[in-house]
């Protein structure tokens, strides 16, 4: 099976903003986790694993009785992508790569156990397989990668994933997690798990650069901003629960996240809702002007799909000083004229009090990436009321 980049249909429609005002009762796919393609992890065509399996680690963020998993090869031109086989897991003793032994259920695509990307592929989904899974629980998706040379399809993730040595073979069915001893904090060709199930109305992406990655964040330890959002999304009663997931990338700008939020977001099932907090722009020249306007293009396109929109301000050291005119302004823009259904003072609540358009010392693990209290202040900081509204 041979598979090229799809286009995917959107329905247009514009409204106001509501409330829930009823839990969803039937089953619907929504993604319960993503991590997008990261371009900081291209390398050369044909420079992936070789004649081995990848043992790819995702958290779920809503429960339901059926999975299907979203794959890429949009990193590379040139090489196609071969998965010989698939098989996914409940994580036994995260993290790790052993799986509970009765959980194990092969993955197909198109009624086939194997599977062709073509170079460039921007994603595919496989089949729907029956496997029960709960809120904030551990899968383990494994690709056997059977070709001498795969491409490089690394993603943006911040959690422990694992692969066996080159030439290991088929390890798909292990359960014992043995043959898997190289560790990596991004997952392989693997951008995304929908689930179906009532638990949840929709999903809130986060669309941003480092920070929603999680760049200084603690491996496996489940506290970014986008996490901390998530348990509180999915704590909401069943049918009107708001999982979030992130399709954070390291570096990228807002200007640039126009070029990919047709795949990251809006093709994502079940989107409700985005954050967006893609903060590098202004270190790369563009001007307050020019973001405003990429603000205003990303979130006409959000409406027209039915996506509500929420905002924040940039905090001290998300451009260098040199800039802080121009963050001041967009600042200013975001908090009083932006076209965003909703704004969270995230520059107030990382700054410092004492000096002026610094960080909070306690916030941070470095000049620009909040640490783990940061993260926590962040996500405080976020109302209640953004898991609970909707474009109709």
């Amino acid at each position: 099976m041979r598979i090229g980049a799809a286009a995917i249909a959107t329905v247009l429609f514009v409204s106001s903003v509501q409330p829930v005002t009823a839990a969803v009762t039937h089953a619907r796919w929504v993604t319960a986790w993503e991590a997008p393609v990261n371009t900081v992890f291209a390398s050369s065509p044909g420079s992936g694993p070789s004649g081995t399996t990848v043992r790819n680690v995702a958290r779920v963020w809503t429960a339901g009785a059926q999975i299907r998993v979203r794959v890429s090869n949009a990193l590379d031109q040139t090489t196609p992508l071969v998965i010989g086989a698939a098989t996914v897991g409940i994580v036994q003793n995260a993290p790790s790569p052993a799986l509970a032994t009765e959980s194990l259920r092969a993955i197909t695509f198109g009624g086939q156990r194997s599977v062709t990307l073509l170079a460039g592929t921007q994603s595919l989904l496989s089949d729907p397989v029956a496997f029960p899974v709960r809120a904030q629980e551990d899968i383990a998706i494994s690709f056997f990668l059977p070709a001498a040379k795969e491409p490089g399809a690394a993603t943006a993730d911040y959690n422990t994933s694992y692969q066996a040595p080159p030439g290991a073979g088929d390890q798909t069915r292990d359960t014992s997690g043995l043959p898997f001893i190289i560790g990596s904090d991004a997952t392989y060709a693997l951008t995304g798990v929908d689930v179906l199930g009532t638990a949840a109305a929709g999903v809130i992406i986060g669309f941003g650069s480092s920070t929603f990655q999680g760049s200084n964040a603690i491996p496996n330890g489940h506290d970014r901003v986008l996490e901390l959002m998530a348990a509180r999304g999915s704590s909401l009663p069943l049918g009107s629960q708001r999982p979030v997931v992130s399709a954070g990338i390291g570096g990228d700008t807002l200007h640039a996240g126009l070029t990919r939020i047709q795949r990251d977001v809006f093709s994502q099932s079940g989107v409700t809702g985005m954050v967006v907090y893609d903060i590098n722009d202004l270190a790369q020249g563009r001007t307050a002007g020019q973001v405003e306007a990429d603000y205003a293009t990303l979130v006409r396109e959000a409406h027209q799909r039915r996506i509500i929109v929420f905002c924040s301000t940039w905090a001290p050291e998300s451009t260098d000083f040199t800039h802080e005119t121009e963050r001041h302004a967009l600042n200013q823009w975001l908090l009083t004229s932006s076209p965003c259904d909703g704004v969270v003072d995230w520059d107030s609540v990382l700054r410092s009090s004492v000096y002026p358009d610094t960080y909070n010392p306690l916030y941070y693990s470095d000049s620009i990436h909040p640490n783990a209290l940061g993260h926590a202040a962040m996500a405080a900081a976020v109302p209640d009321s953004w898991f609970t509204r909707t474009l109709p």
